[in-house]
């Protein structure tokens, strides 16, 4: 009996001499070092690329690379000890590397080899114990695919160790990392590096079912540097400690409080101070409330900046199909000894969702009412870190008076990365406003969200009172023969009023805009046409959208989409226009149980008699067959950009081969 329950019980240990007989319990065997399981293949690349520049404005540039790499990979798991003590993880990649270069850009033709060593190498201490701990070396050799350009070369390597602790009572995770990357491409328009040293500590407590305590810090050393001598070192602080509470029936309501500290010293030196509460409250399934305060102080290029926000809303279910909310609020800001700001604001809406014959109906209504007091500015404000979205074709605007263009600065969201006048975007100062295009071809991708820093100059003492008047309807069918049609349309007014002892120096945007279409689903197909018409004092315009989508399933891993659009925006007050006309075919096929193949077709014509014409075409075509333990991989890469002053064509053309042991 005891055996057979020792059996049901999946292990068994043979009783000791006169010793009392164990069921269900083992003792691992203890061995210096076990594998546990390895993989192995042979790699062989070939890969050719071709970059071509031809400009009105220089010589012409043609770099070509040609590469043959073979490469042993090796993929272990295995043990020191026990499973307990160290867990062994390794990808290693060793090989040879020949490089054939015909440099224009750079004038030289050589032949180069090397020995490639790539790999991933990561051991987990004690993973079951009260600390486990993980130390990892790894680096990567990859090709970045640009939206109508070259391929960027990228070279990353990082080494790092992770501790986690006190999982019972307070879960800590500790990490510290060090990172070198370098990025560049043929014909030398790219030509980054960067190093970076991290610390961070992640932190969480539970004091009781209904609240919790959690911290964020990180330590940043970043030095970035750029071709044409373009360096930016600095070092960071960055911590945030939040306290929730929940309470009420369920925990319903909730309070945040939250404190962040940020300290940056080097270049774009600042400091940041914020202090947060917000207050949920449900006071029954149909009505709530939100509370928010927000206390900061900062320091941006040694000026001192103070501000202090509140709001409060409502939002109130009157019946299942209409929704009511309302909200105030204030601010004050201060920069230096000289200049505050002074807001207040407020706003009301109605949302209205309803069954109507044939379908539903989407209605909403809105106004909202500003009033800020600025004192007169004597000297010239740096704005800091306003978050930003490029959206193709068009500009990012910076809504402020006598921004100087000089002083705008272009970088990731991460704040690492800083961006190049030129080559990634280019900025169009205007009294009233300032336009940032993105270049296409270069490092910023369209829908990609950025951060900005600025200067604004000197204004005098104002009073601007703004009225904000919005109200759509969205009338969509399901039903009888125009099923699938939805009809939309959105009306917005905004009018300001300006007190000020010199309204010269003052353009304000008063503003109509009018935007209604209408959408068509039938299966697979989707089909919307809308305008636009904005009348402005500043910029009017009308624009017109078509947009066409075909998305098709066709089996497991298989799929066809394809995307037309055109957007013609005219600008009367400039006498400018522009067109952009897209179109986008993905294409993926498994073509039976050991082939697949994927094609991807870009083509993108803008006409802008601003900031010039560019017509761009994109294929890209990938195969990979796979036969029990060996695969084949072919890949064409081919992009033509053709600006007003420079075309670009860049080629790549790849096929690799595994053997998997």
């Amino acid at each position: 009996m005891l055996a057979a329950s020792g059996a049901a019980l999946g292990q068994t240990r043979p009783a000791a001499d006169e010793g009392p007989l164990i069921v269900g319990q083992s003792r691992e065997a203890w061995k210096l070092f076990r594998l546990d399981h390895w993989d192995s293949s042979i790699d062989f690349l070939g890969q050719w690329r071709q970059d071509k520049r031809t400009s009105d404005t220089g010589p012409d540039v043609r770099d070509t690379e040609g590469l043959l790499r073979e490469t042993f990979n090796l993929s272990t798991r295995s043990f020191i000890g026990h499973e307990n003590l160290m867990d062994l993880r390794a990808d290693v990649r060793i090989g040879l590397e020949d490089t054939f270069t015909d440099s224009g850009s750079q004038g030289v033709s050589q032949h180069d080899s090397s020995v490639l060593d790539l790999y991933d190498l990561r051991a987990l201490i004690l993973g079951k114990g009260p600390a486990p701990v993980t130390v990892y070396t790894r680096r990567d050799q990859t090709l970045l695919q640009q939206e109508f350009a070259g391929t960027i070369d990228s070279t990353t390597t990082e080494h790092g160790v992770t501790v986690q602790a006190f999982g019972d009572t307070l879960p800590t995770v500790f990490n510290y990392f060090h990172r070198e990357q370098q990025q560049s491409d043929q014909l030398g328009l790219t030509d980054s590096r960067l190093r970076q040293d991290t610390f961070s500590v992640q932190s969480q407590w539970a004091l009781t079912p209904h609240q919790r305590i959690t911290l964020d810090y990180a330590f940043d050393d970043i030095h970035e540097s750029q071709g044409a001598g373009v360096a930016t070192n600095y070092q960071r602080h960055d911590a945030t400690l939040t306290h929730n509470l929940g309470f009420g029936p369920q925990d319903r309501s909730s309070l945040r409080s939250s404190a962040r500290i940020y300290d940056q010293e080097g270049d774009f030196a600042r400091r940041d101070l914020r202090l947060d509460e917000l207050l949920l409250l449900r006071h029954t399934d149909r009505l709530e409330s939100r509370y928010n305060l927000v206390l900061q102080d900062r320091e941006v290029a040694g000026l001192e900046q103070q501000a202090i926000r509140g709001n409060a809303s409502v939002r109130h279910k009157l019946f299942e199909s209409l929704v009511s909310t309302a909200s105030a609020g204030g601010s004050h800001d201060s920069i230096g000894s000289e200049f505050t700001s002074d807001q207040a604001f407020g706003d009301v809406g109605l949302q209205y969702t309803k069954k109507v014959p044939y379908g539903r109906l989407d209605a909403s209504a809105g106004f909202a009412y500003n009033h800020t007091v600025d004192s007169e500015q004597g000297s010239d404000v740096t704005i800091a870190d306003e978050g930003h979205t490029f959206n193709d074709p068009l500009p990012i605007v910076i809504s402020r008076r006598d921004v100087l263009a000089g002083s705008i600065v272009v970088s990731n969201s991460a704040g690492i990365l800083i961006y190049s006048e030129g080559l990634d975007y280019t900025v169009r100062a205007l009294p009233d406003r300032a336009e940032i295009f993105r270049v296409v071809g270069g490092r910023i991708a369209d829908g990609q969200t950025v951060l900005v820093d600025y200067v604004i100059g000197p204004e005098p003492g104002n009073t601007i009172d703004t009225f904000a008047t919005t109200v759509s309807a969205r009338y969509g069918i399901n039903e009888g023969w125009f099923s699938g049609v939805s009809l939309y349309v959105t009306y917005q007014q905004i009018d300001r009023t300006l007190d000020t002892v010199d309204p010269s120096g003052f353009v304000l945007d008063d503003s109509r805009r009018l935007l209604y279409g209408a959408e068509y689903r039938i299966g697979e197909i989707t089909l919307r046409g809308e305008r636009e018409q904005r009348e402005s004092t500043v910029s009017p315009s009308v624009t017109n959208r078509l947009q066409g989508r075909y998305d098709r399933s066709l089996g497991p891993g298989s799929f066809l989409a394809i995307v037309l659009t055109h957007e013609d925006t005219r600008y009367t007050a400039e006498d400018n226009r522009v067109e952009l006309n897209r179109a986008e075919a993905q294409w993926r096929e498994s073509l039976g149980r050991d082939l697949d193949l994927r094609l991807r077709l870009l083509y993108r014509d803008e006409h802008n008699e601003f900031a010039g014409d560019s017509r761009g075409l994109e294929q890209n075509l990938e195969l990979h067959w796979r036969k029990r333990q060996t695969e084949i991989s072919v890949s064409i890469n081919n992009s033509l950009l053709e600006g007003e002053h420079a075309d670009t064509l860049s080629q790549t053309f790849s096929v690799g081969l595994r053997r998997s042991f």
